[in-house]
């Protein structure tokens, strides 16, 4: 580059602007390439250890033809940090080997989730505001919503704990169970707890019953593709818990939805509710985005919003606490019937 250049670019800011591409590129060509290994399976045989072109061609179900666009595809991800060449084999960087495994699972389906829906989210909200149609529900990928919500499981875990009693014979209801991880820790929490729950989504709910099953839970528990307005009222469970989906129903309808959940419970009984709520990093306000562009959704909440929320259907002793602090805006509520 020579001086005079440099110096003009300097002077009217377009230097900084080239300086700072890769910092815009980068983390997005990084994610869409994760993706793309992660559903093509070129993340998971690579865990078994470097493999030629021929090799991930055969994996890939590519044809000969097309390897030279192979290498030219793999090279992306060596600049992208996930890969690594030695000589003609191709090998996971130590991010990559990470986010191959099952630690990392979560993550890439997060990744998915933004490189798939979040984008669409951003890029269509202008339009759709303007001329519709709203996305609806099916929109989701619900198997890969699953996945990536397991990255707040651990702090759902917290909250789980210490709202199912260790001892006791009790009945809980999960609205919306997802991969079923969550009933797993309340099962564990109590030896005496049986549980159900609900999953609108067919394939998420033969998932979650096939996660309890391997957990050797189906004794205890059982998941039943169904919505939550088809159980009638009557005082059928002591503890009943929503974790990551009161944003799913409209706001207008949430008090009336609560409301029959603590017709559900026994007097006495409990609720636990887990939620991202507004206010949090741009994940969470893409998130409360897509709730508002959606049909039959809602934005995310505000915790002051949706405690008068419980308390308008009846609840009593409502308390709430943010999970996540000060990481992010992710709230459990507690409340009684």
């Amino acid at each position: 580059m020579r001086a005079r250049t440099l110096v003009s670019l300097a002077l009217d800011g377009r230097l900084g602007l080239l300086r700072s591409v890769g910092g815009f590129t980068l983390p997005h060509y990084r994610a869409a390439f994760l993706v793309a290994a992660a559903k093509s399976g070129l993340l998971a045989a690579l865990r078994g250890g470097p493999l030629g072109v021929p090799e991930i061609a055969r994996v890939l179900a590519i044809d000969g033809s097309a390897s030279p666009a192979l290498v030219e595809w793999l090279s992306v991800g060596e600049a992208v940090g996930v890969l690594r060449r030695h000589r003609a084999r191709w090998t996971l960087s130590a991010a990559g080997k990470l986010l191959a495994s099952e630690r990392g699972d979560p993550l890439v389906a997060l990744l998915d989730e933004m490189i798939e829906l979040h984008t669409r989210v951003i890029l269509e909200a202008p339009g759709r505001l303007a001329h519709g149609p709203r996305f609806t529900i099916w929109d989701l990928d619900a198997e890969v919503v699953a996945r990536s919500s397991r990255l707040i499981a651990p702090f759902i875990a917290e909250a789980v704990e210490a709202f199912v009693p260790r001892r006791g014979a009790a009945r809980l209801l999960e609205i919306g169970c997802g991969s079923g991880v969550h009933l797993r820790v309340a099962l564990a929490r109590n030896p005496e707890l049986t549980a159900v729950g609900l999953e609108r989504s067919p394939r998420v709910a033969a998932a979650a019953a096939e996660s309890l099953r391997a957990w050797g839970l189906m004794e205890r528990a059982r998941v039943e593709t169904r919505d939550v307005w088809e159980e009638k009222p009557g005082a059928r469970y002591d503890l009943a818990t929503l974790h990551q989906n009161i944003y799913y129903f409209p706001e207008a309808e949430q008090v009336r939805l609560l409301s029959h959940v603590r017709s559900l419970l026994t007097p006495g009984g409990r609720l636990l509710l887990t939620t991202f709520c507004r206010g949090g990093s741009a994940a969470v306000g893409v998130l409360s985005l897509w709730g508002a562009l959606t049909e039959g959704c809602s934005p995310l909440p505000e915790p002051a919003a949706l405690a008068r929320s419980l308390a308008a259907a009846g609840y009593r002793r409502i308390a709430r606490k943010n999970l996540l602090a000060p990481l992010d805006r992710f709230f459990s509520f507690t409340a009684t019937a």
